[in-house]
């Protein structure tokens, strides 16, 4: 009975440690989102200057968030816009978002949202293995048990999205625009 027990409370204790691990995480990831937008340039038709209209902030898919982007975003201001979130369930649905998180999905999924995406100025971001090469424009990864991104720079470019060379040099780079 003993046994059982400790046995148990290992396995709560693995998986709360688990829990808890997975939500400074997304905490991390929500945080992160903003400060991408501090080191990009949207094309000047954009009126991201316009203060009276919000930044809309959109994930497609399922939200891995939970509610950390509401507990964040509904003080925080991105480019001095309140923000304003909207979850899609599908890609007929983005209309005029600025930032667009694309939650785990399949391939198929993923080539319908690119190609919606590619020649607007929407700022992909994702945090699936291998989403970067297809084309979304930032994409976390975990190394050394830290969040890190990696930036389509290609993709950017032919959104007409600029980024700062600070961002670029905290990043590793996926199909760099030099060509190098």
């Amino acid at each position: 009975m003993r046994r059982q027990i400790i046995l148990l409370l290992l396995f709560c204790s693995v998986l709360i440690g688990n829990a808890i691990s997975q939500i400074s995480e997304y905490s991390v990831k929500a945080v992160y989102l903003e400060r991408f937008t501090r080191f990009m340039q949207w094309p000047s038709n954009i009126a991201l200057e316009d203060t009276t209209q919000e930044f809309i902030l959109g994930v497609i898919g399922d939200n891995p968030f939970e509610n950390k982007l509401e507990e964040i975003y509904t003080e925080q201001k991105i480019k001095n816009k309140k923000v304003k979130l909207v979850y899609y369930q599908n890609v007929s649905q983005i209309e005029e978002c600025h930032l667009l998180f694309i939650a785990r999905t399949d391939n198929d999924k993923l080539f319908k949202i690119l190609s919606y995406c590619s020649n607007k100025p929407i700022l992909t971001v994702s945090d699936t293995g291998g989403f970067g090469g297809y084309g979304v424009h930032i994409n976390f990864y975990i190394s050394d048990n830290k969040v890190k991104f990696e930036i389509n720079e290609k993709a950017l470019h032919k959104a007409g999205l600029k980024c700062s060379y600070l961002l670029l040099k905290s990043a590793r780079i996926i199909n760099p625009v030099g060509g190098f």
